[in-house]
């Protein structure tokens, strides 16, 4: 009857409306978890920007920024007494607690090496405090060292050095074809590698 196909084709519209939202919304936690696993290895205020541009705006770009480069004094002397698991799950509590204090000020950790990390004021934008913020975060990452002493495999308290430099660099990409990090490069970089050098 008319009715009747009337109220079949109300149906199909209805579940095809539902569908459609729930679509959305699947594909909306999708993207969330994208997003979330891709801020696992890269910065969070990155992720965002790379998750939305194929070419971020900061690719390329010259501006100012704070470099700050942290590590453990005498790591390797102190790593060779401990186990190489011991070793592994020190590094991971230490460059969680670099995280930490960088996220804190604002800074954004471009690299870990070792038992090292280094660690940039101004990306994605660079802002008019970024060298203050980076020297409040050495001072705070000097003053978080004590508490290292609770995941060290060995029994000295580590001790931390730490190098800042503020200066024009050139935020960019770099990479292969298929895989890249962000990072900034310029004799800002090198001097604050170098102050690190000379803190030996």
């Amino acid at each position: 009857a008319p009715g009747g196909l009337w109220l079949d084709a109300v149906s199909v519209g209805f579940g095809l409306a539902a569908g459609s939202v729930a679509g959305i919304g699947l594909r909306r936690r999708e993207l969330a978890l994208q997003r979330a696993n891709l801020a696992r290895y890269v910065a969070p205020a990155l992720a965002d920007r790379l998750a939305r541009e194929a070419t971020p705006d900061f690719d390329r770009r010259e501006q100012q920024a704070a470099v700050l480069f942290v590590d453990v004094q005498g790591f390797s002397a102190l790593s060779e007494r401990a186990a190489t698991g011991a070793t592994a799950a020190f590094l991971s509590a230490l460059h969680a607690r670099f995280e930490d204090v960088a996220s804190r000020f604002g800074g954004v950790v471009t690299d870990y090496s070792g038992d090292g990390a280094m660690v940039v004021f101004g990306l994605p934008d660079p802002l008019p405090d970024d060298a203050a913020r980076a020297l409040d975060c050495a001072q705070a990452l000097l003053a978080e060292a004590p508490a290292l002493a609770s995941d060290a495999p060995w029994s000295e308290p580590p001790r931390l050095r730490v190098s800042v430099h503020a200066g024009p660099v050139t935020a960019a990409i770099l990479g292969g074809r298929r895989q890249g990090v962000v990072t900034v490069t310029g004799d800002t970089v090198n001097v604050a590698s170098r102050l690190q050098e000379t803190a030996k």
